[in-house]
């Protein structure tokens, strides 16, 4: 078994024992032999699934998130989406300070003016990193 699918796996065992999250088991998850996943910057990916009506289950699927980005780097592996996924809920102020606080961040500037080549109305999601130069 590679070693981060074994991470993973424990991870979300752990994480869907109190019964908040679905039980999908090891058919829920896909990775890369790499460091660059079909779904992002990924070591591992772990599908979730939650109850998006029950207020206890969406807790338990963003501490499963923030759990899973905590074991990856604690392992030496990059986040993987959950990493994105987390961003949903970060102000623009948060989402801003992570970028500048990145050990590239004119990656991230980079990124913008790629952004505002491509959707110069600013209608694609906050997933998509970027840092205004100004």
């Amino acid at each position: 078994m590679i070693r981060s699918q074994a991470i993973a796996e424990a991870a979300g065992y752990r994480d869907q024992k109190p019964g908040l999250l679905g039980q999908c088991g090891g058919d829920a998850m896909m990775g890369p032999a790499g460091g660059l996943g079909g779904g992002g910057l990924t070591g591992f990916e772990q599908f979730v699934h939650y109850d998006p009506a029950d207020k206890e289950s969406v807790k338990a699927v963003v501490e499963h998130l923030h759990n899973a980005k905590s074991d990856a780097t604690s392992h030496g592996f990059p986040p993987g989406k959950e990493d994105l996924y987390l961003k949903i809920a970060m102000t623009d102020e948060q989402l801003r300070q992570q970028c500048v606080r990145s050990s590239q961040p004119v990656v991230f500037n980079i990124q913008q003016k790629i952004k505002e080549l491509l959707d110069p109305n600013d209608i694609g999601d906050r997933l998509y990193s970027c840092l205004p130069s100004s």
